[in-house]
């Protein structure tokens, strides 16, 4: 099953006008954003933007994470996803890829915003270089986040080439019987990451 995200601009003129489009014509289920384009999620220039999302119950994907030039990677640090989390707390916002070396940092606001999710998307190339690193962080950010606010992530095609999408899935699945260490992860965690928690925020059970 697909369930489309739109992905518009803020900065266009007629950025509201598409988003009625997209929805109201085209049936898309969430949006997704990508502020190191330029713009800071928590301008209040964007708010009117927020506002219908938040009308029509949208979640919101945003990037989160430093990329390489010429993205504007002071618009994708977690923090600033605080005050627009606190202004618009029913606004559901999953943070992308956790933020990749940021992870630390976006807890740090998780703790003070319950609206904030994030994926675990694009944390392959850790997983495969070592899972004891990956199982550490993700038990680390379940543990503040709990595992009602994670979703399961690819960020296909990126690493398509490099690694296939079902041992990405078998990575999540096995860690209550594969964890390193003394860590430790339940079924029922599992089950939330790799489905319960996106049927839930889009509606499909």
């Amino acid at each position: 099953r697909l369930v489309a995200f739109l992905s518009i601009d803020p900065r266009r003129p007629n950025a509201l006008e598409l988003l009625d489009r997209c929805v109201n014509d085209w049936g898309m289920r969430g949006v997704k954003c990508h502020p190191d384009t330029g713009w800071f999620p928590d301008d209040e220039a964007y708010y009117p933007y927020w506002e219908k999302i938040l009308g029509y119950g949208l979640p919101v994907l945003t990037h989160t994470g430093p990329l390489e030039p010429p993205s504007k990677n002071e618009c994708v640090h977690p923090e600033r996803l605080d005050k627009l989390l606190a202004d618009f707390p029913k606004l559901t916002v999953i943070a992308a890829h956790m933020a990749f070396r940021w992870y630390k940092e976006l807890m740090e606001v998780a703790k003070r915003r319950p609206n904030l999710m994030c994926d675990c998307s694009a944390w392959q190339p850790t997983a495969h270089e070592s899972y004891g690193k990956f199982a550490y962080i993700f038990r680390k950010v379940m543990d503040v986040f709990g595992a009602n606010r994670i979703i399961f992530g690819t960020d296909a095609p990126t690493f398509s080439l490099l690694y296939s999408e079902q041992e990405w899935v078998n990575m999540i699945r096995d860690l209550p019987a594969k964890a390193p260490g003394d860590m430790i992860f339940s079924k029922e965690e599992v089950e939330a990451v790799l489905h319960g928690n996106a049927a839930r925020i889009l509606k499909l059970t």
